[in-house]
């Protein structure tokens, strides 16, 4: 494990990022630690400030060293990975440096660029743009859903070789298909599924797309409510 942040106790100073390995507990409720080569007891207060070791960032690993080292460079063209990165990542290791990466082309390309002199303000500003979005999908997946579910049930039909699937089919070629573990509305080549408990399996319709399906379900379930209104409304007067 390792301490997030400085800490003094019993005048021993523990240096965030300083690793420690828990060898036991005493009967006092202290927690007896090895680090530095040494054997210590601390109380549990002090790893409030504490961490798993099983990985750190590029940064946070500058001036370590160990016997082998795994680098995981995700696409391989993010903004954080660059010359200066790259080189303390593969400098940390003794004997064998192994890397991960989607992309060796891109992260080829990467490590021959420096970012030493560039801000943290792009990188920032495109998590931020790249959470809106997923966002904004949910929220679409969301709003078909429901109409979806609407409609698979109160319109619905059985299907004749499956007594355990419910299916729709809307005029304009779509297609709401509803077992007991799931939801799948397809039209054409595209699909968007989910599971039994409404989350999304696999989505193939671009945004636009879905905003065009939702106006269409929308309407669909709404001029049902409305024609099972009105037919209400005409057995209350019968009455």
């Amino acid at each position: 494990m390792k301490f997030t942040r400085n800490h003094y106790q019993n005048q021993q100073k523990k240096i965030n990022g300083q690793k420690f390995t828990v060898l036991g507990f005493e009967s006092n409720g202290q927690i007896k630690i090895s680090t530095k080569g040494k054997t210590q007891t601390v109380s549990s207060d002090l790893l409030l400030y504490s961490d798993y070791r099983y990985a750190d960032t590029v940064h946070s690993s500058q001036g370590k060293t160990a016997e082998y080292c795994i680098y995981a460079a995700g696409s391989g063209n993010s903004l954080t990975v660059g010359r200066e990165s790259f080189y303390v990542a593969a400098s940390r290791a003794k004997q064998e440096f192994t890397v991960y990466t989607a992309s060796s082309k891109a992260l080829g390309v990467s490590v021959t660029k420096s970012r030493a002199q560039e801000n943290a303000l792009p990188l920032v500003s495109s998590k931020t743009r790249t959470h809106k979005s997923v966002g904004n999908l949910r929220e679409l997946e969301f709003k078909l859903l429901l109409s979806a579910k609407y409609l698979v049930e109160q319109q619905g039909k059985d299907n004749s070789h499956n007594r355990l699937e419910r299916v729709y089919q809307s005029s304009d070629g779509t297609e709401i298909r509803r077992t007991k573990n799931s939801l799948t509305i397809t039209q054409g080549d595209r699909e968007l599924e989910f599971d039994g408990n409404n989350a999304t399996v696999r989505n193939t319709f671009s945004a636009p797309q879905m905003e065009s399906q939702i106006k269409a379900r929308t309407n669909e379930m709404e001029q049902h409510i409305q024609i099972k209104q009105s037919k209400t409304q005409e057995w209350s007067i019968s009455r």
